[in-house]
């Protein structure tokens, strides 16, 4: 439940606990178990999606994993590994990425202060203006513009 379109050659604070005005303009987020009181099973899945500047490639893709419905619920990556994001993720229109298959290796910690998934230092899904990180599929660089994007669906 995030929406992040961040201009190019800028490092603004997350605003956190505002529900995105828009999925291609909002600059904010949500955690559906801090401010909406959801739980992981009312959640079916969970999609990624992000875009830059710096090159062509998009990642859009939604797992129904179960560390990652848990995780979305506060943004708390506590025992991430490479496994919750290289299998069992289903690729949606327009994916183009090297990530998340590629992935081999994570971070802990805040999901907005850290690193999400990675393969290597090549490619990259961050946002993150604690450390001027706005990475999609690529490596540090502030000067791209980028859009990224978690959404929920409910289960029904």
């Amino acid at each position: 439940m995030a929406a992040y379109n961040h201009q190019a050659g800028t490092n603004p604070d997350l605003v956190e606990g505002t529900t995105p005005s828009s999925a291609t303009e909002g600059f904010s987020h949500i955690w559906p178990g801090t401010h909406l009181a959801l739980t992981a099973s009312d959640i079916a899945e969970v999609r990624f999606y992000c875009h830059t500047s710096n090159h062509n490639r998009v990642i859009n893709f939604s797992t129904k994993n179960d560390w990652v419905r848990t995780m979305i619920l506060n943004g708390q990556m506590n025992s991430n590994t490479a496994s919750h994001w290289n299998s069992g993720t289903t690729k949606l229109k327009g994916h183009t990425g090297f990530l998340p298959d590629t992935t081999t290796s994570t971070n802990t910690g805040s999901i907005e202060s850290n690193i999400a998934f990675k393969d290597g230092n090549s490619h990259q899904f961050a946002f993150n203006p604690g450390s001027s990180r706005w990475q999609c599929d690529d490596n540090w660089d502030t000067s791209a513009a980028t859009s990224h994007q978690i959404w929920i669906k409910l289960a029904r």
